[in-house]
Formats: C-alpha cells, structure tokens, sequence
C-alpha cells in the first residue's frame, strides 16, 4: 500500500484511483437482461460461460475408445489398466495441479482460451488499478496459479488489500468487490466471448 501511495503521488501512477469513490460503487439494484443488454451493447448469452460439457464427455468417449482399440491390440484388458490409470491421471491433475495439465491440453484444442484468459484477467486489472486497490497479481494461466493458495482456479488476479483478504478468508464478501468482479465480467468476458 505504501508503494503504490508513494507512486501515485509520484505522479508515476496517473490512472490510479481515478474513479471517485463518491460515485463508485453505484447502487444499481436489480438489473434486468434488457437493461445489461442495453448497458453493454452484448446479449446476456455473450456475458455468461459457455458450457462445454459434450465436448468434454465426447472426448472422454473418443479416449475409452480409443484406449479399448489400443489394449485389444496389446492383449490387455483396458478396463482393468488404461481406463482406471486415465481416471487416476485426471484426478491427480485436479487435486495435484490444481488443473494445469488438462488446461494446457485444453488451450491446445482450442487456442482461443488462453486470450479469453487474458482478456478476462485484463478486465480485473484494469478495474482494480481506476478504483485504487492494489494488485499483488495477475495469473493467466494454470500453472503459475498452482503458486498461490488464493486462487481456486486456473487463473486469477490477486488483491493486495488487507481487508479484502479477510473477507475472501471468511468467504464473506463485501459489495464493493462483489461489484468489482461483475463489473469485470459484464465489461471484459462478454467482449472476448
């Protein structure tokens, strides 16, 4: 916090703080997928994650598949070996890796992820430094993430704010970050969808 106080009156940090905390956060209410959609210019399917839940259970199809073909050739029985042993993978990825593995074979199915990542990680960066809440990071990827216990994901932009630490530990979240993380998703993961 000292640093980034320093700098700012430094005139090295010129964009930093600039929203006037009179005017935000701005108490909106309830609003309507008309309203958003009026707000941002994006339709409410542009602002929300597409599932991608056939292609993944389709490709877990294609690999059994192709793991019966491959111990049929060998002689082994692939339900008692390259099945068990691909289910053991995954889940060691999950637990292990937080992910890491699945998502760079992810990001090499489809090469669009990894800038969607950029661009949604972009967003919180950026919202962060205007509204003046330090940022200790921003993870783009998988394998950088597995570093820091706070990130549940795969990616994540981390907040140097004591308070906001607290209240992330105690999964109590206030309404200023609760707005903060909307106000990201409305503005940068619907433009990189």
């Amino acid at each position: 916090m000292f640093l980034y106080r320093r700098l700012k009156r430094q005139n090295l940090l010129r964009g930093y703080d600039c929203i006037d905390g009179k005017d935000y956060p701005r108490k909106m209410g309830e609003v309507s997928p008309a309203k958003l959609e009026e707000v941002t210019g994006l339709s409410v399917s542009a602002l929300s994650p597409k599932q991608r839940t056939t292609y993944w259970r389709l490709a877990g199809l294609a690999v059994c598949a192709v793991e019966l073909l491959f111990g049929s050739q060998l002689g082994v029985d692939p339900l008692l070996t390259f099945i068990p042993l691909t289910i053991a993978a995954v889940m060691a990825d999950q637990i292990g890796f937080k992910g890491a593995y699945s998502e760079s074979i992810y990001a090499a199915v489809y090469p669009d992820y990894r800038q969607k990542v950029i661009c949604h990680e972009a967003g919180h960066l950026l919202l962060a430094y205007l509204l003046g809440i330090p940022v200790r990071g921003c993870v783009t990827n998988a394998w950088d993430a597995r570093k820091y216990p706070e990130i549940n994901g795969q990616a994540g932009t981390i907040f140097y704010d004591v308070k906001m630490a607290e209240e992330l530990a105690k999964q109590k979240v206030s309404l200023h970050l609760k707005e903060l993380n909307t106000c990201c998703d409305v503005m940068w993961c619907g433009c990189c969808r």
